[in-house]
């Protein structure tokens, strides 16, 4: 498994960290499965993962929380 990467989502993996980032820049789960050749179902995982570790319920929330944090 990935290591944390720091900075205020210090608690992701690294592979969430790539996840957030690209949802974060407005891509979609499914291409970011395809592009880095994963299931959805594993995709997703990391996503609820990443929810549960940052306390937020829908990925609209999520993108707010990183967008705030990176200022």
């Amino acid at each position: 498994p990935g290591k944390p990467t720091p900075g205020p989502s210090h608690t992701l993996t690294q592979a969430e960290q790539r996840l957030a980032d690209f949802l974060a820049g407005g891509g979609t789960l499914a291409n970011f499965a395809h592009l880095r050749s994963l299931s959805r179902n594993t995709v997703r995982n990391q996503l609820r993962s990443i929810f549960t570790k940052l306390g937020v319920n829908r990925q609209a929330d999520l993108v707010r929380v990183l967008l705030h944090s990176k200022r």
